[in-house]
């Protein structure tokens, strides 16, 4: 399974079916999805004339020009399209939607068509974001109206339908199972199933083998991983800078360069970042190393480089390597920006105490730590209340909890009264009595030292990724076939999967927004798997004719070494600052926990 491809498919399939010179008009969400796969140059290359935005006001009337509109197949955009169509801009029309399209929607638009501007319509199904190809996201910020006593049926519906999306365009008709507990994740299995059985002859792929797997989960069975610092790369610029639809922003570093003020970053459009996106920070500065050197070789260039200082020094001191180099040069003015962060914040230090709390139960010593941490001017005011929401809600139940004696540092330090209400505001969210497992499992002398070589880190020891994701042990599980019925239950008795065959393919979606943490550890494990990519987007759905229809596992997994691929999914990727917006927005006395 790879998303990437599915979507690149679906795209370039829909640029090919338009041929000339041609409009590319998108929504604000199609906008986002295609930026991602897609360059503008790319666009030019498919004779794309102009792309623009279906609630632009006053979009430019080009009837010389065909009109290739993809878009969701939302209420507002029908509405605008079928105004538009009695006064066409295009000389045609040719109408791709992201996802399924309902028959009355179809015969709106068709009664539309008065000057028969329409030539085709389609679903292509490409209603979400290819962050990399195992991990994908909604673009939908924020779920706190769900998690309410009346939920936002219309949010609900979205993320099912986004899922669905997901589904089609793999060719996957999964089992769906559901995180027990919560009230959200039910709530959206249930919608997805009747999306499902609705249309079931567009999920009839009539493959061999098992069947998927669908698993939906809450993000506030797990409030940890999100507020860990990380060491890999995607992973480190996240955290610190935030990546959002693969721009970067330094506009608020200090002297930093206006040409590098915002940084793309595509694991599908630079080679040197996809290769090195999962590699921890000892890693990724040898890599550094060796491509500056190489650029120097190649360019005629000498100096020792050593450092990452280095590194940026070479490039500042050699103004004709930035014009020849200049994804090098990005990618050095990065990392030296890591470094320069990982150096003034103490992070090994930060980091080092963080995973501590996350594995370890050691209150005087974690207590002592964080007040330490508090009192160090390196430390940042943001990086100290995360150690200190991390002891809040692993010593929620402590008798001898000091979370008040925090605040009151956490104060002094000069943390504002809205954040440090996230203490008690997180506990609320994601508390021990939201959770359905829990998460603080304390690591036995043998499991730590086991820990201490799972990973080969230079500068980075294994002691700051010492913390295993709750994700990666429910697909542990998921692969042995030892998910409980009761910890994820099946949404219908009649969608249960033959326990005989071993699962060969499973797509994880949080409700809450995944990690980038969660999407490494899914990188790791579909790297000891074969990929197993099936992506043929044919559907086709026209104007002209409105259709009626559409066309023991432990065992086994080990005598026949049947390899499991994975997909990620979340309505968002957080870094710790987006999750902690979503915690303070939270409305525990509207909160709503399953039965």
């Amino acid at each position: 399974m790879n998303i990437y491809e599915a979507l690149k498919n679906y795209i370039s399939n829909m640029l090919s079916e338009v041929q000339g010179m041609k409009v590319l008009v998108l929504d604000h969400e199609t906008t986002g999805i295609i930026s991602l796969i897609y360059s503008q140059s790319e666009l030019l290359q498919k004779q794309v004339f102009l792309v623009d935005k279906l609630e632009k006001q006053e979009r430019e009337t080009l009837t010389h020009l065909k009109g290739l509109i993809f878009i969701r197949p939302e209420r507002q955009n029908i509405i605008k399209i079928s105004e538009e169509l009695q006064n066409p801009k295009y000389g045609e029309y040719h109408i791709f939607f992201s996802n399924i399209i309902q028959k009355n929607q179809l015969e709106e638009l068709a009664k539309a068509d008065t000057h028969k501007a329409i030539h085709q319509v389609q679903e292509f199904y490409a209603d979400y974001h290819a962050v990399n190809p195992d991990l994908f996201a909604l673009n939908i910020p924020s779920v706190n109206d769900i998690l309410t006593k009346n939920p936002d049926k219309s949010l609900i519906t979205r993320i099912a339908e986004g899922i669905a999306s997901v589904c089609l365009s793999l060719k996957k008709n999964p089992v769906i199972r559901y995180q027990s507990g919560f009230e959200t994740t039910h709530l959206i299995a249930a919608k997805l199933y009747g999306i499902i059985k609705k249309d079931q002859e567009l999920f009839d792929f009539r493959r061999k083998g098992s069947r998927p797997l669908l698993l939906i989960l809450d993000r506030r069975s797990d409030p940890v991983t999100p507020l860990l610092n990380q060491w890999t790369y995607q992973a480190m610029v996240h955290e610190m800078f935030g990546v959002e639809k693969n721009i970067v922003s330094l506009k608020s570093v200090v002297g930093m360069r206006k040409d590098m003020q915002e940084i793309v970053l595509s694991p599908y459009q630079d080679e040197f970042y996809r290769d090195n996106m999962f590699l921890n920070f000892g890693e990724l500065g040898d890599s550094m190393k060796q491509l500056v050197e190489g650029y120097s070789e190649t360019s005629k260039f000498t100096q020792n480089i050593q450092t990452i200082e280095d590194m940026k020094r070479f490039v500042e001191q050699y103004p004709e390597f930035k014009k020849i180099s200049g994804n090098v040069t990005k990618h050095v003015t990065l990392v030296s920006e890591i470094s320069r962060n990982i150096d003034v914040k103490s992070l090994f230090e930060v980091s080092e105490l963080e995973q501590s709390l996350a594995t370890t139960e050691s209150h005087k010593t974690h207590y002592e730590g964080i007040e330490r941490m508090i009192e160090k001017y390196e430390v940042s005011k943001r990086d100290a209340l995360r150690l200190a929401l991390l002891y809040a809600l692993r010593y929620q139940n402590k008798s001898n909890n000091k979370t008040s004696t925090l605040i009151e540092s956490l104060h002094r330090k000069g943390v504002s009264s809205e954040k440090l209400r996230l203490l008690t505001q997180i506990v609320l969210y994601a508390g021990s009595q939201v959770r359905p497992e829990d998460i603080f499992y304390n690591k036995n002398i043998l499991s730590m030292l086991r820990g201490r070589f799972k990973k080969s880190l230079k500068d980075v020891e294994s002691i700051y990724t010492q913390h295993t994701t709750l994700l990666a042990e429910i697909i542990d599980k998921a692969k042995k076939n030892k998910l409980s019925e009761t910890s994820f239950p099946f949404i219908s008795q009649d969608s249960k999967s033959n326990q005989e065959v071993p699962l060969q393919n499973l797509i994880v979606f949080f409700v809450g927004g995944a990690t980038y943490e969660e999407a490494t550890a899914i990188h790791e494990f579909n790297s000891k798997s074969s990929p197993l990519i099936d992506n043929d987007p044919n559907s086709k759905v026209h104007i002209s004719q409105v259709p009626k229809s559409r066309s023991t596992q432990k065992s086994i997994n080990s005598q026949l070494d049947i390899p499991l691929n994975v997909i990620l999914g979340g309505n968002w990727i957080h870094n710790s600052k987006s999750f902690l917006k979503e915690v303070a927005k939270f409305k525990p006395e509207k909160s709503h926990k399953k039965n």
